[in-house]
């Protein structure tokens, strides 16, 4: 079990190379806690005034170096003053440590993300965010990835992608897996096109910081209604979600069984996580979440994770085609952001998903109806 002093350590929340001033240390809980809520507070308002236009890259830098070191310091000291970091904790501090934690992550993924779409109007599309360079590097990693795989594989590829969208990545098909590209719109079924195409290569990319980038700019709406952040990722979500709907219809690309998710229960948002994560509450997650069908192939047993979410009679979509040859074989499985579990008592009765990793279970809830109280968001 990793301890509190690993934050000690985890410093990838910090802006690089930046000198910025140090926060001051505080000894009484109250004053840090209110330093910290005015930072909050400061930089989320500065977000939701930003315009989205050809500044925006540049003015994103800015904020982050503002603000991130010393939000960062705030939930550092507050995290390393608690005696107790392996228990439930919903309090108003623990919520506002983890909006912190969240959104000095949405500030770090949304200037890397910037780096790779140029995005200069609200809800712009992929095609016309994307930059050439990252484009043509997608391009590169799928055709590898193309070549590699078998040829039932590249068949089912060609059922349910547009042929433009591989003569676009550079992909070039025999003349069988051209056939069935061409025919399946005759068929009255949807192929995927060029931007949802794109959205899951780099989504599923492990090297380009695209699903750090959603994911982090999805809670942060979610969570603070940062309607800026939302604007910045739509280019990539957007298709992502139609490409989503799409492979849900092919039986081939559909996954029923248990999933697992790796998370990190230990960090300065573990605390409320581990509350939201209690038997009996019902979760839901703001954005697709990531999973893998081989219980030895989640981050937990990496070791980059220190928890794992199972999904007990999970549903999603297989995307492991999508990804580059190095990673195809984590047999990653996406779960849309539909879908509503209720929080169960561990299976004890299943070696696969037991061991030292501390895990958390859940399962699909039938009916709509979600009672008194709102859905838990992770």
């Amino acid at each position: 079990m990793l301890s509190k002093s690993l934050i000690k350590h985890r410093d990838s929340h910090r802006p690089q190379n930046h000198a910025g001033t140090k926060a001051k240390l505080h000894t009484h809980s109250d004053a840090t806690q209110t330093r910290l809520q005015h930072l909050m507070s400061s930089c989320i308002t500065d977000l939701k005034k930003m315009s989205i236009d050809r500044h925006l890259k540049s003015n994103i830098k800015k904020l982050d170096e503002q603000y991130r070191d010393k939000i960062y310091d705030e939930i550092k000291i507050e995290f390393d003053g608690l005696t107790d970091i392996l228990s439930p904790d919903d309090s108003s501090a623990s919520k506002n440590r983890a909006q912190g934690w969240g959104l000095i992550c949405a500030l770090k993924s949304a200037r890397h993300f910037l780096d790779n779409y140029e995005v200069t109007w609200p809800k712009m599309s992929l095609s016309a965010a994307i930059n050439p360079r990252h484009l043509n590097e997608l391009g590169a990693s799928f055709q590898e990835s193309f070549a590699s795989l078998k040829q039932e594989e590249r068949t089912l590829l060609a059922s349910v992608i547009a042929p433009s969208a591989f003569k676009n990545l550079g992909i070039r098909l025999n003349s069988s897996e051209k056939s069935i590209s061409n025919k399946t719109p005759l068929k009255n079924q949807d192929q995927l096109n060029f931007d949802q195409v794109v959205a899951l290569l780099d989504y599923a990319h492990y090297a380009t910081g695209t699903f750090n980038g959603v994911n982090c700019g999805m809670r942060a709406f979610e969570h603070s209604r940062i309607q800026t952040i939302a604007d910045i990722v739509f280019c990539v979500q957007q298709p992502l979600t139609e490409a989503l709907a799409v492979l849900q219809k092919k039986n081939a690309f559909l996954y029923r069984g248990n999933l697992i998710k790796g998370i990190r229960i230990n960090d300065p948002g573990g605390p409320l996580k581990r509350a939201k994560l209690r038997t009996g509450n019902l979760l839901t997650i703001p954005h697709p979440t990531s999973t893998t069908s081989d219980p030895m192939k989640s981050y937990a047993q990496r070791g980059t994770h220190d928890g794992e979410l199972v999904f007990l009679n999970g549903a999603g979509v297989k995307i492991h085609l999508f990804h580059n040859k190095l990673t195809m074989p984590d047999m990653e499985v996406l779960i849309p952001t539909q879908g509503m579990y209720r929080m169960v008592e561990p299976d004890k009765k299943n070696p696969k998903l037991n061991g030292s990793i501390e895990r958390f279970y859940c399962q699909p809830v039938q009916a709509a109806h979600w009672g008194p109280d709102p859905p838990a968001y992770v």
